[in-house]
This record gives structure tokens, sequence and C-alpha cells, in this order.
């Protein structure tokens, strides 16, 4: 029983989670119900269950629609592009890619050949618009399944009933370094890419790995929460790289007033905001019951450099963000990873 504060003898009232929490908890037990059934004639309404495979289905088909379409019109990668397309090839990395996220291997019934296509056919209108003959896919990270994927025959890609490409894909366990590029002749990233890395999380270490990727190389990152995503950026900055940060965050790190060169031209190209290509499934925290969040929520893009704060207005203050909470570095939050 919580106090309302009222005076006394004032009848005490217990306080719980919204209507509209309640509602997207019974989601996420149905979500849940649907993606641990071994059995699919499940006790449940045929319209729950389908919206539940739906929902289920959104969250993995975003981590091909957000590659493709944040890279096609992100401001960051446009320089890249072009110099990609002289080439008609594109090479992409999946950094810390894992074997139940980007690669699908959770969803009922889902085989390589799914996951392929799904990513194949993301993958088709930026190959077709840029003139890509060639766009290899590579997933990288100690998650990724043990036999490692190499397609026999690379996956054709078609928009509008025509071929205009096609699509290679390659799968590693191993964690991301020099030795696992140059042993398994894999060729330098154009683009390099974390879904829910958890930079900040104790636990795992990203030092070596971005000590190693080559400055001037375009990045996209995504995370569950805006907070989360606000502290990848501020580790990316201690860690000196980023080559500017996006304006809002800008502001945030104390780096720049709001009414500070209002065309933004001095914020360069990153970006921070939600991501539209988000699932529509909805998961529970590990940690607080009662939180709740969406996979690839927010997205952080920008080009590997040391940041240069001497187009910052006024004193620099410190990299230090004052605002960041502890929970940013609890490995067992599922919001986190």
């Amino acid at each position: 029983m919580i106090s309302d504060g009222g005076s006394e003898g004032e009848e005490e009232k217990a306080l719980g989670h919204s209507s509209v929490i309640c509602s997207l908890l019974k989601l996420c037990r149905d979500d849940e119900r649907v993606e641990e059934s071994l059995d699919l004639e499940l006790d449940m309404d045929p319209k729950r269950f389908q919206a539940a495979k739906d929902r289920i289905r959104s969250e993995y088909e975003s981590y091909p629609a957000t590659l493709a379409n944040v890279i096609s019109d992100g401001p960051c990668y446009q320089d890249v592009l072009k110099a990609c397309a002289a080439r008609k090839s594109l090479v992409l990395h999946i950094v810390g890619a894992a074997e139940n996220a980007e690669l699908w291997d959770a969803v009922k019934g889902a085989n390589i050949d799914d996951v392929v296509t799904a990513y194949a056919e993301a993958l088709s209108e930026l190959a077709g618009s840029r003139g890509f003959d060639v766009i290899q896919l590579i997933f990288i990270g100690p998650d990724c399944p043990e036999q490692s994927l190499q397609l026999t025959k690379p996956m054709r890609l078609v928009t509008r009933d025509r071929p205009v490409g096609d699509l290679h894909v390659r799968t590693y366990r191993s964690i991301y370094n020099r030795d696992v590029l140059e042993h398994n002749a894999i060729p330098k990233p154009d683009v390099v890419v974390y879904f829910n890395p958890g930079f900040t999380v104790a636990e795992y270490s990203w030092n070596d790995t971005l000590a190693f990727i080559e400055t001037g190389t375009p990045f996209l990152s995504t995370t569950n929460t805006e907070l989360e995503g606000i502290a990848d950026c501020q580790y990316l900055l201690d860690q000196d790289k980023i080559q500017s940060l996006p304006p809002g965050l800008a502001e945030i790190f104390g780096f720049y007033s709001p009414g500070d060169d209002e065309d933004g031209s001095h914020f360069g190209t990153s970006f921070f905001s939600e991501n539209p290509f988000s699932p529509s499934r909805v998961r529970q925290s590990g940690t607080m019951a009662n939180d709740v969040f969406i996979k690839n929520r927010w997205m952080l893009g920008g080009i590997v450099d040391s940041f240069d704060p001497s187009k910052a207005t006024g004193d620099m203050p410190s990299k230090k963000l004052r605002t960041s909470a502890e929970t940013n570095s609890k490995a067992g939050n599922p919001a986190l990873i």
C-alpha cells in the first residue's frame, strides 16, 4: 500500500501501473508464449496468435529494414556510397552480430534462406539506385553460429522484377579484430554497423575493436532506449571515435548553445533519433517488471574520427555526461543489451 499523502485517517490507495502498460504487458506475454512454444496449436485465439507472430517477425525484420533504409538516406553515408558506386560494390560489416538477433535464429520455422532473402529484399533498392553489382554483407561476432556460413551461390538482388546485382553473405564466430579479417581475407568495410552493442555494459569490451576500425569509416549503431543511445554517444566521444556530434546531443553534452550557428553547419553529418524502422513488438524488462522497451528503437550514426572541439563556442565543459545513470552499465538489463 502506498500513501497518497492525504490527511490522517484518509484511506491509503494502492498504486499500480497504468492501463496502457497493463495492455502492453499482456502483449509481451502473448509474444513470449508464441515464440517459446514448440507446439503451434496453442490454446489462444487465432487472431491473437497471428498478431503475436507478426510482432515477433517485425522485430527480426527491423534489422535488414534499418540497415538498408538508414544507410541509403543517412547524411554520413552519402560520400562513401558515391565512392562505392564508382567501383560498383559495397561492403557492410555487422559487428557483434548474434545468431538469435541479426541472424533470426529465434524465429520459428526460419532458416538461413529466409534470413538472406529478407536482407536481399531490403538491400535491392539500394543496389539498384546506386548501381552496385555486388553487396557483401559480413556478420562477425562471438555469438554468431558455430558453423561459419558462406553462400555457395550469391542471392540475386531484384528490384521491379529486374536483377540489379548479387548479395554475398558470410558469418564468422569471432571477436572483430585484424586477425579474423586478415585470416579470412575479409575486405575492409565501407560501413560498420552495431545493433544494440552495449558499449557501456561493463562486461563487454569494445576498446580494441573500435581502435582497429579505420578513421573515416561511417558507422550506424542502434539501441533499445534513448538513455543508452546518449550513453553510447558519450562513450564514443570519450574514446575519441566520433567525428562530430548530433545537434541535440551536442547541446546535452554542453558543447554548443541552442542558438549557436542555427544552420547546423558545424555539427557535421552525425545524427541521433528514433528509428522509423523499429519493430512493433514491445518487450518487458527483466529487471523492472513494469518497464517496457522496443529493440532498435533509437539510432546513432556518424563517422569514426577524432572529435574537434575547436568548433565549440565558449569554454568547453568536461566531456563527462553528468546525467549518466548507473543503470547504463547493468549488464543484466535486457534493454541495454
